[in-house]
């Protein structure tokens, strides 16, 4: 299919070696998959997919944290902002000179938001204030939605 990235609980789940070729055999690809394969994409656009992906699992996450009522459910991602993939993806985007400056800086500062917004809710969270923290939640999605309506509109450079 092309197909440069993929993640593996989202085609199967892990098994032993000698169980592979009858799951091949088996197998049938999605056919939205299908369809997402017969259209081109550029390695932008990819780019972007990529980092919307991740911005999302890491929304996921943190929100299943805030949620969880055991402490073994607690899996928090990487909460500095400069580490997670958003950042890193935002500092190689200004270094590549690829998209448009106005629009990297308004993407930051959302992420950074979303970060701060997460950081401060992880904190009242590890801090026993699980239900304050858990108040947080439309807070979050919030600072999330903005970061998701800028990836909507990404300027060409």
């Amino acid at each position: 299919m092309g197909c440069t990235f993929a993640q593996g609980y989202g085609i199967a789940r892990p098994m032993p070696p000698g169980s592979l070729p009858a799951w091949l055999q088996h197998y049938e690809i999605p056919e939205e998959w299908k369809i997402s394969a017969s259209v081109p994409i550029s390695p932008r656009d990819a780019q972007v997919q990529l980092l919307r992906l991740e911005s999302s699992h890491w929304m996921e996450r943190v929100k299943k944290s805030l949620l969880a009522n055991d402490e073994s459910d607690l899996h928090w991602p990487i909460m500095l902002k400069e580490k997670c993939h958003c950042g890193r993806w935002t500092e190689h985007a200004r270094q590549d000179n690829e998209f448009d400056p106005e629009w990297l800086n308004r993407l930051e500062h959302a992420h950074e938001e979303l970060h701060r917004i997460g950081n401060e809710l992880m904190h009242l969270h590890q801090a026993g204030e699980i239900n304050p923290a858990r108040s947080g939640v439309d807070r979050l999605r919030t600072a999330y939605q903005a970061v998701e309506e800028l990836l909507d509109q990404i300027p060409d450079r």
